[in-house]
């Protein structure tokens, strides 16, 4: 009988204890675009002077982001990484992946880094990166500045916003 009464005391005092209401707690900080570095996965997100990144979950363009620094922007604005219409895809290469980020035309203060997916099986020495110069009507040829095998994604910067493929 004692033995039962000193568990049930440990475990009240336990409860008890647990539930102070002293126990500090540091309040969640709501997140602010303008300000702070943001990250959305889904394709589309507000970003602001604090910079962020976007990456496409969506299964065509898996893994496209865009790594907007600290200060290229001038306000908030929603960024998005989408699939191109199929006639609006570049004739030259069939197995080309195709995406745009918007807002289309979109121009930053500094250079923010872009990724495009290529598929399995391409030759990796041929990539080549392009985009569609809006003013010219043009296609036309972009710097590769890096490339991630494991992701299978190639890198670029530019200071703003059209279709891309590679």
């Amino acid at each position: 009988m004692k033995k039962t009464l000193l568990l049930l005391l440990i475990s009240f005092s336990i409860i008890l204890f647990s539930c102070s209401k002293e126990k500090l707690t540091e309040p969640v900080k709501p997140i602010d675009p303008e300000a702070d570095y943001v990250t959305h996965t889904d394709g589309d997100g507000e970003v602001g002077d604090g910079g962020g990144y976007v990456e496409s979950s969506n299964s065509y363009s898996y893994g496209a982001f865009v790594d907007i620094p600290a200060g290229a922007m001038d306000g908030i604005k929603n960024i998005q990484i989408i699939e191109v219409d199929e006639e609006e895809k570049a004739p030259t290469d069939e197995n080309a992946i195709v995406v745009q980020y918007l807002p289309e035309g979109a121009v930053f203060q500094r250079n923010v880094k872009i990724g495009l997916p290529y598929k399995s099986g391409q030759n990796v020495s041929e990539l080549k990166m392009f985009y569609y110069d809006i003013d010219k009507g043009i296609v036309e040829q972009f710097p590769i500045d890096s490339i991630d095998y494991e992701k299978k994604i190639v890198v670029t910067s530019t200071n703003h916003f059209s279709k891309y493929n590679y």
